[in-house]
């Protein structure tokens, strides 16, 4: 192979190394989030009538957790993998991409929890303006996907270079 490809394949998959792990970081911030929710809807004792949007909410937390685990294995692969862009690897992108749709489907539907006071045990969360989690989600994995495609177009440079 040429220089050019396997300097290119080394730096997509150190990126999309480093990008794996920050966002398996996020996805277990963002299941530690959907755990407190959780045990709060447990203990808050609620009426009948809030088990709905809790159920609702708690979907929206939980869909936006599983696409950043998603989004993470497939950088992960990508650096790990011999075969990186496979049928499985669209598939990962795809669901995920389902998922952020589910997400802001649910949160047209209800006010997302960042926006609530939640109490529990005597304690009341109260929300503070501050870091998206989605926002960094995203803004990770499009800077590493930014350099697959880089590696992607080398590959193919190279193999219009044959014909």
């Amino acid at each position: 192979m040429p220089e050019k490809i396997i300097r290119t394949f080394r730096s997509a998959t150190r990126v999309s190394g480093i990008g794996a792990a920050i966002l398996y970081g996020l996805a277990a911030c963002c299941l530690c989030i959907t755990c407190v929710y959780l045990f709060s809807f447990v203990n808050m004792g609620t009426d009948y009538h809030a088990v709905g949007w809790w159920l609702t909410a708690l979907a929206s937390t939980l869909s936006i957790t599983l696409a950043t685990a998603l989004l993470a294995r497939f950088l992960q692969l990508f650096c790990r993998s011999r075969s990186p862009f496979c049928a499985r690897q669209s598939h990962r992108l795809l669901i995920a991409a389902g998922l952020f749709c589910l997400h802001s489907f649910l949160n047209s539907i209800v006010p997302p929890f960042d926006s609530m006071p939640v109490a529990f045990a005597g304690i009341t969360l109260v929300p503070q303006s501050g870091l998206d989690l989605k926002v960094v989600v995203m803004v990770v994995f499009l800077v590493c996907l930014a350099m697959v495609v880089r590696y992607g177009d080398a590959l193919k440079e190279d193999s219009d270079a044959f014909v």
